[in-house]
C-alpha cells in the first residue's frame, strides 16, 4: 500500500519563500558590510626628484554604487563607478568621469564603460580588518600601476 502526503500549495510556497528570504537577506547584508570610505596615501619620487603625494579615497555605498576621488599635487580625477559585492570581495567598474570636461582638461585615462579598476578583498593575512587590493585598469595620477597589496584603509 503507497502512501501519499498532502502538502498545500500555499503552506509549501511559503516556507520555501520563507528560505529564499532568509538566504537573500544573508547574503545582502554580507555584500552591504561593504559600504562605508576608504582611504589611500600614496608618497613616490617625481621625475625631477622630489617627494610627491596623492590621496585616494573610495565611498561604497547601497545599489552598487561608488566613487573614487584622486588627488594629487597637480592633478585630480573623480570617477562614478558601480560595485560587484560579496561578503569578502568588491569589484569597482568604470561607470563615468563626474566631470568629463575637467577629465577632459586633465587628459584623464580614458577608461572604458564597465571596466574593471580596482579589486578589494577583506580578511587577508588571517586578519579579518585587513583590505587587499588588486589593482586592475585603474592608473595613478602619474600613470603608474601599483604592486596589489595592503593599501586601503576603512575610514572610520
Amino acid at each position: 500500500m503507497t502512501s501519499f502526503i498532502s502538502i498545500r500549495p500555499s503552506a509549501a510556497f511559503a516556507a520555501i519563500a520563507c528560505v529564499a528570504s532568509a538566504a537573500l537577506s544573508s547574503a545582502a547584508s554580507a555584500a552591504t558590510n561593504w559600504n562605508g570610505n576608504y582611504g589611500y596615501e600614496r608618497t613616490y619620487t617625481d621625475k625631477s626628484g622630489a617627494r610627491a603625494g596623492e590621496i585616494y579615497s573610495i565611498a561604497l555605498g547601497a545599489k552598487g554604487a561608488c566613487r573614487i576621488t584622486m588627488t594629487g599635487p597637480n592633478s585630480h580625477e573623480d570617477i562614478i563607478c558601480r560595485t560587484t559585492k560579496t561578503d569578502k570581495v568588491v569589484t569597482l567598474n568604470f561607470r563615468r568621469y563626474a566631470d568629463a570636461k575637467a577629465a577632459a582638461a586633465n587628459k584623464a585615462r580614458p577608461y572604458k564603460k564597465d571596466q574593471r579598476l580596482l579589486t578589494l578583498e577583506k580578511g587577508v593575512n588571517d586578519r579579518p580588518e585587513a583590505i587587499r587590493t588588486i589593482w586592475h585598469n585603474l592608473r595613478t595620477l602619474d600613470g603608474t600601476k601599483p604592486a596589489s597589496g595592503e593599501r586601503f584603509k576603512r575610514q572610520k
